[in-house]
């Protein structure tokens, strides 16, 4: 840094403090606060209160620190004025886009201004995030903050599923039996709806991305540094990850491992950066070993042979067409059989057999009762779920694949090309249903210019990537700089095909201490000679 060079004050307090910020982020997603309504504070719970207050206040601090400077270092570059002007211009659309909508679903699924503002706000975190942590360099505690993260998230997920008191990652209650019960079948007796744990987080696949997109570090640090620590933490996030019941959770455990190894033996062993070890050796062996002894008792093995069963009886029952007794539609008060549904029907005369064909098939298609009375009650657009319910039972009963008809039809039924671009605004999606594919998800509720502009910085990911092959550098990477950008990758690939991933501030915070090493770590990448690496 040259002597004329602005140095701010406190560099190194916020630093650290935001060090501590990041560390303890596991904590600010624990169930608890997410329970009681009474703990909502102006839309808001208290993890994204103090989200939002903590970054609403180094941002304060970092302008206030502006105005202080001698004149002669002030220097506002007009594209960050360019850039906020073009937020406001992108949420003035949205909102009159979103406003106007079909009438009739203006009451049915409305929209809410206060809703979609803290939206956007909370959105703008994590980019406002990625600045700060390049500028007081994050990076130089990186390996710290990813030990406090996995002993606080897969410490307590082992923790608590042996103590047996870990809540199920589906059913937010107490488990039935914790990991030792898998061997000795608890399976006979409960479904693993009661067995699948996530310790006391909010969202298990949520839970499960952030570990995925961790694993890879801790696998280097374990198979590099020679030390008990990564080792030990390498195996609580193996157990975590077998203990959550998610298929993101367990595949992604050996796919990430295998892929980082993979890194490891290119970048340094290969290259000649360093010398494989015995200890390696024993990792590499006892760890897939571990795997492969537990994987067949695990909670997600228990899920994907039960839900085979399903479908398979369901097939079975409508091609005897046994009508299942015991299942019936539970909210009569929401079923009644008005002349004029919200969306039209072609003949105003065929509206009662139509309400006869649903009433008829609905029990055989196992759909989920809140899709059909209350998310997108079939007396709205009952021609819609005649279609719904004319597909095969392996779809009726996947979840996703309704939600995502759902939006589909309604954003058809409003037939605004804008939408597309701007999205029907997120208040207006959750009242249908928040669909579990987040960056799908996204499309509908803020268009394909506020996933740009709100989400860009997972684009920015592959930009680098490109950057770096295109450039000749791909072969100059460190271990370490190579895994920092397939865990970012493998994130973004979770949640194109999963919800509950990056819609809350958990992963997307964490994204963000990741992308900032990313970027940081850019210039030295592409300035960097051909000499080996130590």
């Amino acid at each position: 840094m040259s002597s004329q060079e602005y140095q701010p004050k406190y560099q190194r307090q916020v630093q650290l403090f935001l060090v501590f910020f990041l560390m303890f982020q596991p904590l600010l997603d624990l169930n608890i606060f997410f329970l009681n309504s009474k703990l909502v504070f102006f839309g808001l719970t208290i993890p994204s209160l103090v989200r939002m207050g903590v970054v609403g206040g180094l941002c304060l601090f970092e302008i206030v620190g502006f105005l202080r400077r001698p004149k002669i270092n002030r220097d506002l570059s007009k594209k960050w004025l360019l850039l906020a002007l073009i937020y406001v211009i992108y949420f003035v659309i949205h909102h009159l886009v979103s406003s106007k909508y079909y009438t009739p679903f203006v009451s049915q699924f409305p929209y809410s201004v206060k809703s979609d503002t803290i939206y956007f706000f909370k959105s703008l975190i994590p980019i406002v995030l990625i600045f700060l942590f390049i500028k007081y360099r994050i990076s130089n505690y990186f390996k710290e903050i990813i030990y406090g993260w996995i002993l606080l998230i897969a410490g307590s997920i082992v923790l608590t599923n042996l103590l047996g008191i870990s809540l199920s990652s589906y059913t937010n209650e107490p488990i039935v039996g914790n990991i030792f019960t898998w061997f000795t079948g608890i399976y006979n007796e409960w479904s693993f709806l009661q067995v699948a744990s996530k310790g006391f987080f909010r969202y298990a696949n949520e839970i499960s991305a952030i570990l995925a997109i961790l694993t890879p570090f801790i696998t280097y640090y374990a198979f590099i540094e020679r030390k008990v620590l990564p080792i030990v933490l390498l195996f609580l996030t193996q157990l975590s990850m077998m203990m959550i019941g998610t298929k993101v959770a367990l595949y992604s455990f050996i796919v990430m491992f295998a892929a980082t190894l993979i890194l490891i033996v290119f970048y340094d062993i290969l290259l000649g950066r360093q010398k494989i070890k015995l200890y390696q050796v024993l990792l590499l062996i006892v760890v897939p070993i571990t795997y492969v002894a537990i994987f067949p008792h695990s909670p997600s093995v228990a899920r994907s042979t039960s839900m085979s069963t399903v479908v398979k009886a369901a097939d079975e029952k409508e091609m005897e067409e046994q009508p299942d007794e015991n299942l019936k539609i539970e909210d009569e008060s929401n079923l009644k059989r008005i002349q004029k549904p919200i969306v039209p029907v072609t003949d105003d005369n065929q509206i009662d057999a139509i309400y006869d064909n649903i009433e008829k098939k609905y029990p055989e298609k196992r759909i989920s009762h809140y899709f059909l009375l209350k998310a997108y009650p079939y007396n709205v657009d009952p021609v819609f779920w005649v279609g719904i319910l004319n597909q095969k039972n392996e779809k009726t009963m996947n979840n996703r694949f309704v939600e995502q008809q759902i939006l589909k039809r309604v954003k058809a039924v409003n037939d605004n090309p804008l939408e597309s671009f701007f999205g029907m605004g997120y208040s207006r999606m959750n009242h249908l249903y928040p669909l579990e594919q987040d960056f799908v998800a996204h499309f509908y509720t803020i268009g394909i210019i506020g996933i740009l502009l709100f989400f860009g910085q997972y684009f920015l990911v592959f930009g680098i990537g490109l950057a770096i092959l295109f450039k000749g550098k791909i072969f100059k990477l460190q271990a370490y700089e190579a895994i920092t950008l397939m865990s970012l990758v493998y994130l973004v690939a979770v949640a194109i095909n999963s919800g509950n991933v990056i819609d809350s501030l958990f992963t997307p915070i964490i994204a963000a201490a990741l992308i900032s090493k990313m970027i940081f770590d850019y210039k030295k990448i592409i300035m960097r000679k051909g000499e080996k690496q130590k």
